[in-house]
């Protein structure tokens, strides 16, 4: 497969989508969340798949319950479209939940729930109830699509840190970075588009898309945080901020399901780290260890923090005095959001990757 550096983004993308075509056949499919990039990989398969006469396009979206109503509207839209064959799963799974922290996050799709199922969606999926998010995207794959291929949106733009998974993991396409040798398999097509690419695709193509971005549009919100998935997810809560205003009756049954959302409402500085450090504290070391014990109350999260922040500790006084301030401060936005999958940590990887290297050749590995 060769490498196509004089190809603009959307013929890159095509021949990308080609070969997963080509390699996969009707065992390819779109993970689809309801967001831009999605809408885009979606169109990219539509416009393979009738070329290579293999529609339908297999379409599935892991339906995490506190959607908002605008996406699950776009959603019914496109499992509407004659080309599209949909996978609308409604399994019990947990979701990461940083205003809940205290149970686990939510559970999703169990006892009374924020929305009905729908009749057309598949209601279970074995062995999904005590799975988080990503490991039930996993088990969807291997149960509806074995030997099969994932086309996703994920884009470089967004994270440093999904730029760097993309580069160090084993490929199945030679030198490109945009396929994965996991099991199971996912081809991120659109890895270097940019977000203006992405619109002025949807623009040219004329694409239906998910309508709750104008609205985010026209309130002035910056581009990383115009997010159409999920509304509790430690990366996405600030949408609480206008729910309420956009979909009130949504927001009702949100506050009535899930343990912390009124208060956010109410108290939304009790999840923002301040701006500056609390006269009673020497450093943002004393402060963190003194928010991870006073607000941490679940033992397994308390610990899991707990380990990955002394791994930290043991690496920090190597790094540029700037560089070892951020950790502690992603540390202390960790605790405050109730992160106990680390999601923030992960990324940070991103920014300390190339210092950690250097500490490992320094000590001889010891840290």
């Amino acid at each position: 497969m060769k490498v196509y550096y004089n190809d603009n983004v959307v013929q890159a993308a095509l021949k990308r989508t080609r070969f997963i075509y080509q390699h996969f056949g009707d065992k390819t499919y779109v993970s689809f969340s309801g967001g831009k990039d999605s809408t885009v990989c979606l169109e990219l398969a539509h416009i393979v798949a009738e070329e290579m006469g293999l529609l339908p396009v297999n379409v599935m979206w892991l339906d995490q319950e506190a959607e908002w109503g605008m996406t699950v509207e776009y959603a019914k839209r496109v499992f509407s479209l004659p080309w599209v064959k949909p996978y609308w799963i409604q399994t019990p799974f947990i979701l990461d939940c940083s205003l809940n922290g205290h149970d686990g996050g939510l559970k999703c799709w169990e006892g009374d729930t924020i929305r009905e199922k729908d009749p057309n969606s598949i209601h279970e999926i074995p062995g999904s109830k005590d799975k988080v998010f990503y490991d039930t995207l996993d088990l969807i794959q291997k149960e509806l699509f074995k030997d099969g291929c994932t086309i996703y949106g994920m884009r470089c733009e967004e994270s440093p840190n999904r730029y760097l998974g993309l580069v160090t993991i084993k490929k199945f396409v030679g030198p490109e970075v945009w396929g994965a040798v996991s099991k199971p398999k996912r081809a991120a097509v659109i890895y270097d588009w940019s977000t203006s690419d992405v619109w002025k695709f949807i623009s040219e193509h004329d694409l239906d898309y998910n309508r709750l971005y104008d609205f985010q549009y026209a309130k002035g919100l910056p581009i990383f945080r115009m997010r159409v998935s999920s509304l509790i997810h430690e990366t996405a809560f600030t949408a609480l901020d206008y729910a309420q205003e956009l979909e009130g009756e949504m927001w009702e049954k949100l506050t009535e399901r899930i343990h912390g959302i009124n208060t956010y409402k109410h108290c939304p500085e009790a999840y923002q780290i301040p701006k500056k450090l609390p006269v009673m504290f020497q450093n943002w070391r004393e402060y963190r260890d003194f928010l991870l014990i006073k607000l941490i109350q679940d033992e397994k999260h308390l610990e899991s923090m707990k380990k990955a922040f002394e791994r930290d500790d043991k690496k920090t006084p190597f790094y540029p005095k700037d560089v070892a301030s951020r950790v502690y401060l992603t540390h202390i936005k960790t605790i405050l959001a109730d992160d106990y999958y680390l999601t923030g940590l992960t990324n940070l990887k991103a920014l300390t990757g190339k210092y950690d290297q250097a500490i490992v050749k320094k000590t001889g590995g010891v840290i």
